[in-house]
């Protein structure tokens, strides 16, 4: 029961309380109805401003709570950001007879793409992850549903892809700055900034109101203590206003990065770069054309990434090590070590959702852990990947507790070898040569499925100098729902670099446990020590 103001009142008056959860309540009295407690509670949910001069998606209507909440545009999807402090009820209209333009194209591989049109009326709709277990109600053109907590979804509608609805319901906003505070970049609400690139020193932070939009890049060079949070968009859809990545630390430690929704045209899209002590909670990435990977920790230690959601048109959460030249073999300068995903939510569309590589030059990879996740479309890569392209010895690896939704490709990919991405690869097949030719398939690493083409196996000639390892990995309580060609490819290079020690404990593919490897979904190569249980 929440404890409510006693106050006695002559005449009409009313007392102000609060619950557990910090919610206003009032309560009042009159003389003629003796005591009568009314309890009104504030609202469950932050609702933030219109950005001004940015256009709604034509195609969704959205109220949260009853009220309508701006809904940004993207080609991939749009999506809607509120914050919220107890449990809300969401619907959803889908308005017919929308045109998309030039403007929701977006290329990926080779190949241009246009959102399809939204069935009406609705017949099924999907809200992922499934793990949230929110039933929708549908009613001709219009779903609702309540939202318990906070939680980053994707709502699709009649099986189409091209066009899910991104709903980033955030926690309550605890620690806004106030504007005028001189080590804070403020952005205010309901406005739009162009920025260019925003560089921050030791000891500064950006802030990004909800509603706020800027249109730009933040880099760190050598910086300490810094913090990026809000809950507004940091925007790159316009390359001319947004080169390179959106987020770049390089050589920088302690620093957070919290709350934001990142949009991306392409391009790496967040990078930490031989950084220390980063952490990345509650953001919202959608990325769109090739390469616009996630978060690539490149070389760096002690990094966290949690209750986060990524759309992008590549791997989701790479991790490498890449220094310039083929002569760093042997240096720990760019080892990575002590990375932890958890609760995050992963959409890998024409790329890996975790993948460790290609590019590992350095001694070691290692301490690196995913739990507690959910991969809720992986297409046209591997849920999980090791592709030691280059000399790390990787190990210490684990997957523990993550669910597959949607991953028709492959599952596990731990592969060493020499690729287009390493640094011994030959200059005519190099990925950093701007006339490169592809891999000729008399050339192509054999048995490596949808990246045969990555892969190249030189007759006659050694390369195991440059070669590395992966050992001790393992994947606990995975569950699958979705057909799996390819449950897992372990493939060393040769006897000398091998993938060993891995465990596959609690995987399961549609209910039914993989406790063997055997049949024609499982690949195994100069791999040692491959347990089941």
């Amino acid at each position: 029961m929440s404890k409510l103001c006693s106050a006695t009142c002559a005449g009409e008056s009313a007392c102000v309380a609060s619950d557990w959860r910090g919610r206003r309540f009032r309560w009042s009295c009159t003389r003629t109805a003796g005591l009568l407690l009314a309890l009104v509670s504030a609202p469950a949910a932050v609702l933030y401003p219109e950005p001004a001069g940015i256009a709604a998606a034509a195609d969704f209507e959205v109220r949260v709570d009853g009220k309508p909440a701006f809904v940004y545009d993207s080609p991939v999807g749009p999506f809607v950001h509120f914050s919220m402090s107890a449990p809300v009820e969401v619907t959803i209209t889908v308005r017919s007879g929308v045109r998309y333009t030039t403007a929701h194209e977006y290329v990926m591989g080779r190949r241009r793409y246009k959102p399809e049109p939204i069935a009406l009326p609705l017949q099924t709709v999907d809200i992922r992850p499934k793990s949230a277990r929110i039933v929708p109600f549908i009613s001709g053109e219009t779903v609702r549903f309540g939202v318990p907590r906070p939680l980053n979804l994707s709502i699709e509608f009649g099986g189409n892809l091209t066009r899910p609805l991104f709903l980033f319901a955030a926690p309550e906003e605890r620690d806004a700055p106030s504007p005028g505070v001189s080590s804070v970049r403020y952005f205010a609400p309901g406005k739009v900034y162009d920025v260019g690139r925003l560089q921050l020193m030791s000891g500064e932070s950006v802030y990004i109101a909800g509603g706020a939009v800027v249109r730009g890049t933040i880099l760190t060079d050598g910086a300490e203590n810094v913090r990026i949070h809000g809950r507004g968009v940091l925007d790159g859809s316009d390359e001319t206003k947004a080169a390179g990545a959106m987020i770049e630390l390089r050589r920088s430690r302690n620093v957070r990065v919290e709350g934001i929704v990142i949009l991306n045209n392409r391009n790496w899209t967040v990078i930490p770069r031989s950084s220390r002590n980063v952490t990345f909670d509650n953001i919202k990435m959608i990325a769109w054309n090739n390469n616009s990977d996630g978060i690539d920790i490149v070389g760096s230690k002690d990094v966290t990434i949690r209750s986060s959601f990524f759309r992008n048109n590549d791997d989701c959460i790479p991790i490498k090590a890449t220094p310039p030249a083929v002569e760093s073999r042997g240096s720990s300068q760019y080892d990575v070590e002590n990375v932890l995903v958890s609760e995050c939510v992963l959409w890998a569309q024409g790329g890996n959702a975790f993948e460790i590589g290609f590019e590992l030059r350095t001694k070691s990879v290692r301490h690196v852990v995913l739990r507690n996740s959910d991969l809720i479309h992986v297409r046209g890569g591997a849920a999980f990947s090791i592709h030691n392209g280059d000399w790390a010895d990787v190990s210490d690896i684990e997957i523990n507790d993550v669910r597959v939704e949607d991953a028709p490709d492959e599952l596990i990919d731990i592969f060493i070898g020499l690729s287009i991405y390493s640094a011994d690869a030959p200059r005519e097949y190099s990925r950093v040569n701007p006339s490169r030719k592809p891999v000729p398939p008399e050339l192509r690493e054999p048995g490596t499925g949808i990246h045969a083409a990555q892969w190249i196996r030189l007759p006659g000639v050694e390369n195991g100098v440059n070669r590395g390892r992966v050992r001790d990995v393992r994947f606990l309580n995975i569950q699958v729902t979705s057909p799996c060609p390819t449950i897992a490819r372990l493939a060393g290079y040769d006897a000398g670099h091998p993938v060993e020690n891995v465990l596959i404990e609690g995987l399961t593919i549609g209910g039914a446990a993989v406790r063997t490897a055997e049949g024609e979904r499982f690949i195994i190569r100069n791999a040692k020590n491959i347990r089941f249980k």
